[in-house]
């Protein structure tokens, strides 16, 4: 089962809830009258906390506050699940086939999206499991033209306080252009970001295409993706978190992805460690300015 806590963070729009995961075992199946493991997934959300810089004026909520805020769960995976709570309510049970999942919630207020959290999710029946996921002052968007427009519009932040973006149906990162997330990257450069591609469908990442991006924090790769090329992320120092969900062969994922050891944009062994055996999908880590990456739990 899964526990996920939704943590605040310190001046971050941020929410805290806590996913508690039990046991639903003899579920009948639709058809073939077989049972299936099944999963329940308590939703329990409160704390929101004010942020003079990102929270909206009517913060710090009170009780008739907290009355409006509404909830959006998803879980992809291995099974897709979508739950909108009602006004006001704070706790949802989900009920889930065991499998890995990738978690998005998202939190609005008055029908104004408040909040975005995303993290990977494992349910496994008969077991506790725990992940934590932060949620941030944030966008779920469906291109790169939306995300053109969003970003400049956003306060400057912090890169322990980045925004967290979901992008959805981006099929394709390639050559760079007036529209490519790159170049919106770089020309707000005071604006940082963690972005949640596991909405999108795109199979490869250009050479060079997020090349000196020092305010991208956070990537989570869909699937879809089979080949980065070289030096898609050197000179990212700030990116501090990759997320791999599915298989890229060596010959798929350039020597040079995150440049050479020798360079002085080099941006760690990631590569080495995903190809190695105990490596593959999964998050990985490392401290900012690191060469060190370490796969997660």
């Amino acid at each position: 089962m899964k526990n996920i806590k939704l943590i605040t963070t310190a001046k971050s729009a941020a929410i805290t809830a806590v996913l508690l995961s039990f046991a639903l075992l003899l579920a009948a199946c639709a058809e073939g009258g077989g049972d299936a493991p099944l999963g329940v997934i308590t939703l329990n959300l409160s704390g929101i906390a004010a942020d003079s810089a990102n929270a909206r004026a009517a913060y710090p909520p009170g009780p008739a506050e907290l009355a409006k805020i509404k909830y959006t769960v998803e879980l992809q995976g291995a099974s897709y699940i979508k739950v909108e709570t009602k006004q006001g309510e704070h706790n949802v049970s989900i009920k889930a086939p065991a499998g890995q999942y990738r978690v998005t919630v998202t939190a609005y207020l008055d029908g104004v999206l408040y909040a975005v959290g995303f993290e990977a999710a494992v349910i496994e029946v008969g077991k506790p499991n725990s992940a934590t996921i932060t949620m941030r002052k944030g966008a779920v968007l469906n291109g790169k033209a939306d995300f053109k427009t969003w970003l400049p519009a956003q306060p400057d932040n912090t890169k322990d306080k980045p925004y967290n973006v979901k992008m959805n149906n981006i099929s394709d990162l390639g050559i760079s252009d007036s529209l490519s997330l790159d170049d919106t990257l770089s020309h707000n450069t005071n604006k940082y970001v963690n972005f949640d591609f596991s909405g999108s469908t795109f199979t490869y990442i250009s050479a060079g295409y997020f090349q000196e991006c020092t305010n991208l924090t956070g990537i989570i790769l869909p699937d879809t993706v089979k080949t980065i090329e070289a030096y898609v992320f050197t000179n990212c120092t700030n990116l501090t978190s990759v997320t791999f969900e599915g298989s890229i062969t060596s010959t798929g994922f350039d020597a040079y992805a995150f440049g050479m050891p020798s360079d002085t944009y080099y941006t760690g062994d990631l590569r080495d460690k995903y190809l190695a055996a105990a490596g593959g999908a999964g998050t990985y880590t490392r401290p900012a300015n690191g060469t060190i990456w370490t796969k997660q739990p």
